[in-house]
């Protein structure tokens, strides 16, 4: 009777394990096609295009976000192009550095048509660490759960693919909603 027991326990478990892998294969095909659908979007005639700044100021100082004026003579540390569709957010790309350019940081958010994360691609690069630069994605769920990560590893002059260890990975800034990624650049009057 013992191995009766054992064996269908040993079923339960697999079936149900196999009913989770099922559960993240369909978030991630769903997240995968929620990021392709905003790459039509930012190229769709339709859509509105934001591009917000922040400036280089004296002694490596960096100034708050701004709309860009490309008719002002200024150089810039960071910036961000929100893509609307009406007043719906759906994707954003961003590139933040240091003064110095010792790093530079190139994040792209995919977002669903509820306002939550679907998709990160994150393309870091430095010359501090071996002029190294990695390439990661981040898939998330509808409920914010991030259910898949990868990494690349380049060397940053040829491009090429090298070994690297996915432990020195810090993840991007992440903003679960429109709505964060928006107050985090002050740009919440565009959701009124």
């Amino acid at each position: 009777m013992g191995k009766l027991w054992r064996l269908l326990l040993l079923i339960l478990v697999l079936a149900s394990g196999s009913n989770v892998f099922a559960n993240d294969n369909k978030d991630i095909l769903e997240a995968e096609s929620v990021y392709q659908q905003c790459l039509e979007i930012e190229n769709a005639p339709t859509t509105e295009e934001i591009i917000l700044v922040r400036q280089l100021l004296e002694e490596y100082e960096i100034g708050d976000w701004e709309q860009y004026d490309s008719d002002k003579d200024a150089e810039y540390n960071d910036e961000i192009h929100l893509y609307f569709v009406g007043k719906r957010l759906s994707s954003a790309s961003a590139r933040w550095g240091t003064p110095t350019g010792d790093w530079a940081e190139f994040t792209y958010y995919y977002y669903r048509e509820d306002e939550t994360l679907a998709y990160i691609i994150n393309d870091y690069r430095t010359l501090c660490d071996g002029e190294l630069r990695i390439i990661s994605r981040y898939l998330f769920n509808a409920s914010g759960k991030q259910i898949k990560v990868t990494n690349e590893f380049y060397d940053l002059m040829t491009d090429e693919p090298i070994k690297g260890n996915d432990d020195s990975v810090s993840p991007p800034q992440i903003f679960l909603t429109t709505e964060e990624i928006l107050r985090a650049v002050k740009y919440l009057w565009r959701l009124l």
